[in-house]
């Protein structure tokens, strides 16, 4: 997936879950650093649902509903339950919020492509466009084709968990 196509779907993930500029630095670092101030202490409430998923169900600019929310934070759940299985307490992994936040985009992602694939590139191409009319002197953006869905890429530091969250992600497609 070219470069600017990665930056579109970025830019859509971060709009559906509550960036309120996504243009606008300042207001991406103030999303992040609410999410890390507001998630802090132990990840799961408990119910066992993520602090993060209560955060973004309480954020009033999310627009995935309150039950896909819950849904991916059960599958990111289990997923972790599962990469933990065997391993020694002391050795298990925690995610942290952004991981948590890559968890949700994956199950966001893979949720619309699987289960509603001509309206989410519909929707995708809406907001390009959207993009383009209203901001297309800050970023290039170009409309999706329906082979450009069946990849995903994680842009994230080194050591911050992408091969995890592939992992958990590949574990599920083999076992369904």
């Amino acid at each position: 997936m070219k470069f600017n196509k990665r930056l579109s779907l970025l830019g859509y993930l971060r709009k559906q879950f509550g960036v309120y500029d996504i243009h606008n630095a300042q207001s991406i670092q103030r999303y992040y650093k609410e999410l890390s101030r507001d998630t802090q202490g132990s990840a799961y409430d408990a119910d066992g649902i993520s602090k993060l998923c209560r955060v973004l169900q309480k954020h009033g600019r999310v627009s995935v509903p309150d039950a896909k929310l819950l849904e991916y934070d059960k599958n990111i759940s289990d997923h972790l339950a599962t990469i933990n299985k065997n391993r020694q307490q002391e050795d298990r992994i925690v995610f942290k919020y952004f991981q948590l936040l890559a968890g949700f985009y994956t199950e966001y992602y893979l949720d619309q492509v699987t289960g509603r694939k001509d309206a989410f590139l519909k929707e995708l191409n809406m907001f390009v466009r959207e993009q383009q009319d209203k901001h297309s002197s800050r970023v290039t953006y170009t409309e999706f084709e329906a082979s450009n869905l069946n990849k995903l890429a994680f842009w994230m530091a080194t050591g911050s968990g992408k091969t995890l969250i592939m992992q958990d992600r590949k574990s599920t497609r083999l076992n369904s």
